[in-house]
């Protein structure tokens, strides 16, 4: 009896330490193997932009030119703040492209608002069309601010908004 009272103590702590491991490690940052998508919009004055060109990139950081960011590090500078937004928009050469912006509409683009929402699908593996039309079908009241240094989720919906400067 005191035997198996020791030895589920012993399982009930070494559960405990495994818990506490994936939790510290979790799945807070792409690392090297994963494999994790986020659909993305950009949002100038109001107007949503095309996707970003297909561009490789080798940290693994990139997309296919259909408005999902790819976060699949393949070298130590594609983890973690390596798949940031910001990393992900400087791997593509930029925000937006400055000629697409609305007439009439003067903008800071140095100053992006950075929103993040949840597309509900978990893993996003595929279905990539579907989670762009949730994210898009999403209003901005949903979203919470993160920061141009925020690391996608996998299944994050990303929105990069640009509001008109004031006075304009």
């Amino acid at each position: 009896m005191v035997v198996c009272a020791a030895a589920a103590a012993v399982l009930f702590a070494v559960l405990i330490v495994l818990t506490l491991e994936v939790a510290a490690s979790g799945d807070s940052d792409p690392r090297v193997g994963d494999h994790w998508h986020a659909p993305y919009s950009v949002f100038v004055c109001g107007q949503r932009q095309p996707s970003i060109a297909e561009f490789p990139h080798s940290s693994g950081i990139h997309t296919h030119g259909d408005g999902i960011m790819h976060m699949h590090p393949r070298t130590p500078g594609g983890e973690g703040r390596g798949a940031s937004v910001a990393q992900f928009f400087k791997n593509a050469g930029g925000w937006v492209d400055p000629a697409l912006t609305p007439e009439g509409c003067a903008i800071d683009y140095s100053h992006p608002i950075v929103l993040r929402g949840d597309s509900g699908i978990h893993p996003l593996g595929r279905g990539f069309a579907d989670a762009s039309a949730v994210c898009d079908g999403k209003p901005e009241r949903e979203f919470e601010q993160v920061g141009a240094g925020y690391v996608p989720r996998d299944g994050d919906c990303i929105r990069i908004v640009f509001r008109p400067l004031p006075g304009e």
